[in-house]
């Protein structure tokens, strides 16, 4: 941009860009780059080969993982033998039986229960 200065002396050169050296740092960046790109990729592969010399990889087809501890696994999206556990017991509740035929003593329905203890306290 030429624009007049109020002293005639000073002379402004004209605002050019200086494309060669832009375009020279454009290519050494993206040599760069492409440089660490090969080599991360050789480091990686050489780790791999160090620890797998074999490249092969058996664990995809092992099986699930087993769950001895007993710990609902519902967060993990795999079924253990909590959830057996909580499923057992919920048909538990939810089912007539005998506990003890000589005591006279029975299990019923959680549901029934509930509406028997309320029509007890009802009829109070």
């Amino acid at each position: 941009m030429i624009y007049r200065t109020p002293r005639s002396e000073l002379q402004q050169e004209p605002d050019t860009l200086p494309w060669k050296t832009i375009v020279a740092v454009f290519v050494a960046v993206v040599a760069l780059v492409v440089a660490l790109v090969i080599v991360a990729s050789r480091i990686t592969t050489a780790n791999e080969t160090a620890l797998r010399p074999s490249r092969r990889f058996p664990e995809k087809y092992l099986a699930p993982p087993r769950d001895p501890s007993g710990v609902e696994e519902t967060l993990f999206g795999q079924r253990g033998i909590g959830q057996a556990m909580n499923r057992l017991s919920a048909r538990e509740l939810e089912r007539y039986r005998w506990v003890d035929r000589e005591r006279g003593l029975v299990t019923i329905p959680i549901e029934r229960a509930m509406d028997l203890v309320v029509e007890e306290e009802e009829a109070k």
